[in-house]
């Protein structure tokens, strides 16, 4: 965001909703250098939701050190956050359920831990590999729930 960052998010939610042509539930602030128009103006953001039909605002974080600048405003931000089987850095933010929502990004590693699995041909393998990964997921190796 440069120049006027208030109609800068003004004019992307409105592209948003009319791209989505229905309410956002969570906007997100995807790059973490936009913190710094939070900190300096939260109460925009908060009233973004009065404005738009937006449910939840938040920020997607990378490090731990992210949340030190917003962790006054806990219970008002949904949180995103890297999570998988590599990197479990965000679990005592989970644990703690401090942000409402947290959504996992990344839980496969964008892909990277089931590449080769998809492209081999072999079926028996792929089923193989699906039924341990879901061995591990009810096993709460990887502590994520599903249906």
């Amino acid at each position: 965001m440069v120049g006027n960052y208030k109609k800068f998010v003004e004019n992307q939610i409105n592209k948003s909703l009319k791209n989505l042509k229905t309410e956002i539930n969570t906007l997100f602030f995807h790059n973490v250098s936009d913190l710094s128009y939070f900190i300096k103006d939260p109460q925009f953001f908060f009233n973004l939701r009065k404005r738009f039909p937006v449910n939840n605002i938040g920020f997607s974080v990378y490090e731990i050190k992210d949340l030190n600048k917003i962790k006054i405003y806990k219970e008002k931000l949904a949180l995103q956050i890297p999570y998988n089987i590599l990197n479990k850095s965000f679990s005592s933010v989970i644990k703690k359920n401090l942000y409402k929502p947290i959504f996992a990004r990344s839980i496969f590693l964008q892909g990277i831990l089931l590449k080769k699995i998809l492209k081999a041909k072999n079926k028996s393998l792929k089923i193989s590999a699906c039924k341990y990964l879901d061995f591990l997921l009810k096993k709460k190796i990887i502590p994520i729930k599903y249906n």
